[in-house]
Formats: C-alpha cells, sequence, structure tokens
C-alpha cells in the first residue's frame, strides 16, 4: 500500500510568488537502489543534485524516492489528489509542472490521464519506447514537452502526441550517454527545460 503525505515528501522550496510547483519523479533505479544509484552502463544517478539544482532554477520541488516496486497507476492517483487539493485552494495547472523520467515519466502519462487537464504541464524525458508501444490507444493530456537522447531505446513521443491532440513539444538531445543523459543535471536537457518552463520556448514546435 502506498502512503504519501505533503510531510513525507523531501520539499524544497524557494520564496517567490511566480515559482512554478514542480513535482520530479524519477526512474526506476532510484526506487530500487535510492539515491546516487549506480548503473553498470550509465553511470550515478544524481537525484539530490537534480532536485537541488530545480530548486536554484526557483521552483518550489516535491520529490521523494519512491518504495521499490511502487505501482504506477496507484501512485499517479495519489499525486492527482494532490494536485487537485492545490488547484481547490487556488494554484493555477499552469503554475504545477510534473517532470518524470523513464518509470516516473510512466506515472507523468498516467497522470495526464488521471486529471485530463488541458493548462497543466508536464516534462516526459526518455519515456517513448516499449513501454508506450504496448498501448496503442494511449493518449495523453496537458500542455506536455518531450525530453529524449538520441543514442537511447526511449524516443520521440510525436506519435503520442498526434493522436492525442495536445499542445506539445519535443527536443532531442544529443550526448552519447543512452539513458544515462538524464541521470544527472546536465544541461544539455536542463536548458532546453528551462527555457520551456519558464518562457514557453520549445526549440522544436510540434503543435
Amino acid at each position: 500500500m502506498i502512503r504519501i503525505a505533503i510531510s513525507l515528501f523531501l520539499l524544497f522550496s524557494l520564496n517567490g510568488t511566480h515559482a512554478a510547483t514542480v513535482y520530479y519523479l524519477h526512474g526506476k533505479i532510484v526506487e530500487d537502489k535510492g539515491d546516487n544509484a549506480v548503473h553498470p552502463i550509465y553511470g550515478t544517478y544524481r537525484y539530490g543534485e537534480i532536485v537541488a539544482k530545480l530548486r536554484r532554477e526557483g521552483h518550489a520541488v516535491h520529490s521523494e524516492i519512491r518504495p521499490p516496486g511502487t505501482d504506477r497507476a496507484a501512485y499517479a492517483r495519489v499525486l492527482a489528489t494532490e494536485i487537485r487539493d492545490q488547484i481547490k485552494v487556488g494554484r493555477s495547472p499552469d503554475e504545477i509542472v510534473i517532470i518524470g523520467f523513464s518509470k516516473g515519466a510512466q506515472i507523468a502519462i498516467l497522470l495526464s490521464q488521471e486529471l485530463a487537464l488541458p493548462d497543466l504541464r508536464f516534462v516526459f524525458q526518455a519515456v517513448c519506447g516499449s513501454w508506450v508501444q504496448r498501448f496503442a490507444d494511449l493518449k495523453v493530456y496537458g500542455n506536455i514537452m518531450s525530453l529524449y537522447e538520441t543514442s537511447d531505446t526511449a524516443g520521440s513521443c510525436a506519435e503520442l502526441f498526434a493522436r492525442s491532440n495536445v499542445k506539445s513539444c519535443e527536443v532531442a538531445i544529443t550526448t552519447g550517454e543512452k539513458h544515462g543523459a538524464f541521470y544527472r543535471p546536465n544541461e544539455a536537457w536542463m536548458a532546453p527545460q528551462r527555457d520551456w518552463l519558464d518562457r514557453g520556448i520549445c526549440y522544436s514546435q510540434l503543435e
């Protein structure tokens, strides 16, 4: 049973009235091995450093290390309740951003379906691969950015976005680090993500 409360989140925030509320959902390896988990090919997952960098960019960041074997759909439902509560007390959906990498992005996809809010913002990192292809009728909702590494097996979300008819953009990065490109607060992905979050600039507008 998954139980999440605000007090259990690792909550990082900066004062400021215009900061976005960001939920960062990490990859599966952090579930299994914790912060600074090491993959034999991709290297060390700098979870804490990523969260700290998002904080320095001016966002109030909610993130936690999920328990091993976390059920994607159940976790998405819990997050949906928390986000609905934020909206009820006056937080605008376009001021809330869900950033997910790999399994975290799979959870973000399910969360987008659960909430179906056109102005809620998402960043999907390295997710459109075999898991997405298993669901031919899968659709997403919101204002969505996709980031993927050209050397990775997870690639473009263009087909998913086209059948979902959502406002979306996509940026491909090339570092040669495969899935590991998102294991660290790499400017190759953080810079385009920052431009999209802060200024609405997307290097490759899909729609």
